[in-house]
């Protein structure tokens, strides 16, 4: 997945943008990258996507 790829297409949110939420406010779930911006919070159907990226970005730190 590249880092313009788009992760929730319900709310127009990007990895990028995950990737930024995470780092900057080392958050560690879902529920946490919610309080920043819309991700998962429609079908949901990007819920996993999102899990994997935390997981990957919590790796390299």
């Amino acid at each position: 997945m590249a880092k313009k790829d788009p992760v929730c297409f319900c709310f127009e949110v990007y990895k990028e943008e995950l990737v930024e939420i995470i780092k900057k406010h080392k958050t560690k779930t879902v529920e946490e990258i919610q309080k920043y911006c819309q991700a998962s919070m429609g079908c949901g159907s990007c819920r996993s996507d999102i899990e994997q990226i935390i997981e990957d970005e919590l790796g390299k730190s």
